[in-house]
C-alpha cells in the first residue's frame, strides 16, 4: 500500500487525436514474468486528466477504478492485498481511497524471497516506455493481508489557528469511584483525543487504575484570572493510588495528538493537582518527544518527612533507556508552598520561537530557562500521573488527585492560567467571603478557613508579631441578618448564614503582655495576577464596631483597620525597604468617625510623615453605634476619585492629585502592623475589579415570607 498524487496541471496526451500516457507505473512488485503493477492514470478525459487507477498482474487480468478527474492535487490512497490459498493459488484485491474495487484470482504466486519493488516505472522491457509522473509516499509491506482498519490512514490536519484550547478534560465521564477507562476532550474531540490506560504496576506493588473523585479544588473552573469564560461546573478529579513506596500505579496516557498539535510554536500545559504521596520522587505530569527526549514534573519531599518540599521541571534524555540525563531543569524548593493534601495550580509554558520554557506553581513563574531540545507536543504527548519513559513509569508513579488538565496553543501569561471558585462569580470579582462555612459552627474559632478565591483567609503564622494572641483569635458569629439571602445586583448569591468576630485590646486581660498588638490580621494573599490587582475596584463588607479604638498608642493617626491594601515595596522610589507602608486603607478612629487614608505617586521619596500619603474623615461618627452598616469603598483611577459609601449612601468622595500608589500587594483586614486591631463583626466581604454604585451592592432579602398586595 501507498500514497499517490497526480499533478493537477500535467498534460497526459501527446496530440489531440491519438494520446498515450506519458505517465505509466508508479509501484511495480515481483520478478520478470510474475509480477503485478499498478497503472496510473490508467485512463484519461477528453481534457486529458487522469481518470483512474489499474491493477495488472503480469499473468493477465485486471482491476481498475475508473471516474471523474482524479488529477485533483489530492492524495490517493492505494492498497493490493493478496491472499493465498495454498502455494501457487491465491487471491487479489485492489483499494483505492479505502474503496475495494474488485478480486481476481491470482495463480501465479511469487516466492516470498523473490519479490522486488521498484517505483516510478515498470519491469525490466519498460523501464523507458512506462515513467510515471507524480509523486508517491509511504510505501508498506506488510506479511499478512490486511482490511480495511488495517491500512495506512493520513492524518487530515485540522485548522487550529483559531483555537485557544486545543485539550481540556473535566473528568465527568463516569461516577466517582468508577475506573477512568474512557475519557472525552471537552473542547473537541476530533481535535485531541484522550483514553486511560491499564494501570500499571510492579513487582512489589500492584496498582490500580486511576478512578474519578468528586474531590475537586473548586465547583467553578475558568479560562483565566478574569473569570471571563467558564470553562465547567462540577468537574471531577482522577485519584491515583500508587501503592507502597517502591512503585506501582495508574497512569492516564491521552492518545496521538493531531499533526497540528507537533507544528506548534508555543503550547500550555496546566492542571491543579493535590499529592498524598510520601514517596521522594513522583511523577506527576510529563511527555516524550521521542524515545529519549521528553520533559516532566517530579514532586519531592526531600527524601525526609512526609511533606513535599520541592517540585522539578525536567527537560531530559533518558541514555540507554535506563539513566536520566538532564539537559535542562528548574527546581522549586517551597515546603510551605507545596503543603500535601492541599490543591495547587500547575502550569508548564513552552515557546520554542524563543527557545524556552517557563514553570509556574500556584501562580508564581518558579523560572524560566533555555530548550535544549525542541519539545513540541507529538506521539503521546502528555502523561498524568507517572512519567512517559516506560523504565520510570512503576518507579514514579505518583499519589493524588489531577484535576481539569488543559492544553492551550499559545504561550499563555499568568493571567490566562485557569482559575477555580466554589461559588459562582461575575467577571470582576476578584474574592468574596461569605463566611457561611460556619453555619454550624457559632463560637468556634476560625484559623485557615476555606475561602471562595485564591489563597488563605487567616495568616497561618498565629506566633507573628501582630498575632500574639491565639485566644482571642477571631471566631464565627451570628450573622447581621439571620434567615436572608444575599444578593449582588439582584443576582441571588447564599444564604446568610454566619459572620467573623473580630476580638482584640478589650477582649485580653489589663495586665496582658502586648496588649496594644492584639487583633489578628485577616488577609488574600499578594498575587501578581493582573486581575488581583485590578485599577478600578470596589471593597464592600458588612461591618458592626463592638468597641471603639480607645488605645491607639502610636497608631493614633491610622486608627483600627476595617480593610486597605498594603506592601513595603517602594519601586520606583527610592527608599527599598520601609515606604510606603501602605497603598490605601479604611480605619475606624476613636470618635467613631471612618478615615481613607492613602499613598500616591508623584515621582518622590515616601517618608513617615511625606506629603504623598493622603486622608480624608467622615463629618459624622458612624459606626460608634454598635450597629451594623453595610461600607463600600470604590476607586476610579481615570478619575482619581475614591468614594465611600455606608448604608447605600455616598458620605466622602475625595480625589487624589496624583496616580494612587499600587502593585502586587496583599489586602488585609481587621489589623496590620501600623493600626490597632478592629473589634467586631465582618461579613459578606467582597471585591470587586471595577467601580460599583450603591444598585451594584449586596443586598439582603428574607428567605421565607411574602406579603401579596391586591387592589
Amino acid at each position: 500500500e501507498y500514497f499517490v498524487k497526480m499533478d493537477e496541471g500535467f498534460n497526459y496526451y501527446s496530440s489531440a487525436s491519438q494520446w498515450k500516457y506519458n505517465s505509466k507505473t508508479s509501484l511495480f512488485l515481483g520478478a520478470d514474468d510474475r509480477g503485478v503493477k499498478v497503472v496510473t492514470p490508467s485512463n484519461v478525459d477528453n481534457a486529458g486528466h487522469a481518470t483512474g487507477f489499474k491493477v495488472e498482474p503480469v499473468a493477465g487480468g485486471s482491476l481498475a477504478r475508473y471516474e471523474s478527474n482524479l488529477s485533483d492535487g489530492a492524495w490517493h490512497h492505494l492498497a493490493i492485498v493478496y491472499t493465498p490459498t495454498n502455494g501457487t493459488v491465491g487471491t487479489m484485491e485492489f483499494f483505492s481511497d479505502y474503496t475495494s474495487y474488485g478480486k481476481l484470482s491470482y495463480n501465479n504466486a511469487m516466492p516470498a524471497n523473490s519479490l522486488t519493488f521498484r517505483l516510478g516505472t515498470g519491469r525490466d522491457g519498460k523501464l523507458t516506455t512506462e515513467p510515471f509522473h507524480g509523486k508517491v509516499s509511504c510505501l508498506r509491506v506488510t506479511k499478512s493481508a490486511l482490511d480495511i482498519d488495517g491500512f495506512l490512514h493520513a492524518d487530515e490536519v485540522p485548522d487550529i489557528s483559531e483555537m485557544t484550547t486545543a485539550g481540556f478534560w473535566a473528568f465527568k465521564d463516569g461516577a466517582a469511584g468508577e475506573s477512568s477507562n474512557v475519557l472525552t476532550n471537552s473542547v473537541d474531540p476530533e481535535i485531541f483525543l484522550g483514553r486511560a490506560t491499564a494501570a500499571i504496576s510492579s513487582t512489589s506493588s500492584a496498582g490500580a487504575p486511576p478512578v474519578f473523585s468528586s474531590d475537586v479544588p473548586g465547583r467553578y473552573v475558568y479560562s483565566d484570572a478574569f473569570c471571563t469564560n467558564l470553562l465547567v461546573v462540577d468537574p471531577q478529579s482522577l485519584h491515583f493510588a500508587p501503592g507502597d513506596p517502591s512503585g506501582g500505579g495508574g497512569m492516564v496516557s491521552f492518545a496521538e495528538a493531531a499533526t497540528a498539535m507537533t507544528r506548534l510554536d508555543a503550547y500550555t500545559v496546566e492542571m491543579f493537582f493535590r499529592s498524598e504521596a510520601t514517596a521522594t520522587y513522583r511523577t506527576l505530569t510529563g511527555w516524550k518527544t521521542g524515545d529519549n527526549v521528553g520533559l516532566k514534573v517530579n514532586l519531592t519531599n526531600g527524601k525526609s518527612g512526609t511533606d513535599l518540599s520541592s517540585a522539578t521541571l525536567e527537560m531530559l534524555t533518558n541514555n540507554n533507556n535506563s539513566v536520566s540525563q538532564y539537559t535542562n531543569q528548574i527546581a522549586f524548593t517551597d515546603a510551605a508552598a507545596l503543603t500535601t493534601n492541599r490543591w495547587h495550580h500547575l502550569a508548564i509554558v513552552c515557546d520554542n520561537l524563543s527557545g524556552t520554557v517557563s514553570f509556574y506553581v500556584d501562580y508564581v513563574r518558579r523560572g524560566t530557562t533555555g530548550l535544549a531540545n525542541y519539545a513540541p507536543l507529538s506521539h503521546l504527548p502528555l502523561v498524568l500521573g507517572s512519567s512517559a519513559f516506560p523504565v520510570k513509569a512503576v518507579t514514579e508513579a505518583f499519589g493524588g488527585y489531577i484535576a481539569c488538565p488543559r492544553i492551550t496553543t499559545r504561550a499563555l501569561g499568568l493571567d490566562g492560567f485557569m482559575q477555580v471558585a466554589d461559588r459562582p462569580s461575575s467577571d470582576a470579582t476578584v474574592f468574596a467571603w461569605s463566611m457561611e462555612e460556619g453555619a454550624s459552627m457559632i463560637g468556634a474559632v476560625v484559623t485557615n478557613a476555606a475561602d471562595y478565591a485564591m489563597g488563605n483567609r487567616m495568616s497561618a503564622d498565629n506566633t507573628k508579631v501582630y498575632c500574639l494572641h491565639k485566644e482571642i483569635l477571631p471566631v464565627y458569629g451570628q450573622p447581621m441578618t439571620p434567615s436572608s439571602r444575599v444578593y449582588w445586583n439582584e443576582r441571588p448569591m447564599w444564604t446568610n448564614s454566619a459572620s467573623i468576630y473580630f476580638r482584640g485590646y478589650h477582649s485580653l486581660a489589663a495586665n496582658a503582655a502586648n496588649r496594644i498588638y492584639a487583633g489578628t490580621e485577616m488577609n488574600f494573599p499578594a498575587s501578581a495576577l493582573a486581575a488581583c490587582n485590578p485599577t478600578n475596584w470596589t471593597m464592600e463588607a458588612m461591618v458592626r464596631a463592638e468597641y471603639l479604638p480607645d488605645f491607639l498608642g502610636s497608631d493614633a493617626k491610622y486608627g483600627a483597620l476595617i480593610f486597605g491594601k498594603f506592601g513595603n515595596s517602594s519601586a520606583p522610589h527610592s527608599t527599598p525597604t520601609q515606604f510606603p507602608r501602605y497603598s490605601w486603607m479604611l480605619s475606624l478612629m476613636p470618635s467613631g468617625h471612618l478615615k481613607i487614608l492613602w499613598a500616591v505617586d508623584d515621582g518622590n521619596a515616601h517618608t513617615d510623615s511625606s506629603s504623598n500619603y493622603g486622608g480624608r474623615t467622615t463629618a459624622e461618627a458612624l459606626l460608634a453605634d454598635r450597629r451594623w452598616h453595610h461600607i463600600a469603598l470604590t476607586y476610579d483611577a481615570d478619575a482619581r476619585r475614591f468614594a465611600l459609601y455606608v448604608d447605600y449612601v455616598k458620605v466622602l468622595e475625595p480625589a487624589l492629585d496624583y496616580p494612587l500608589h499600587d502593585g502586587p500587594f496583599p489586602y488585609f483586614f481587621s489589623r496590620i502592623d501600623i493600626a490597632s486591631g478592629f473589634e467586631g463583626w465582618m461579613d459578606e466581604i467582597r471585591f470587586t475589579g471595577r467601580v460599583l454604585v450603591p444598585s451594584q451592592f449586596e443586598t439582603f432579602c428574607p428567605l421565607s415570607g411574602m406579603v401579596m398586595l391586591f387592589k
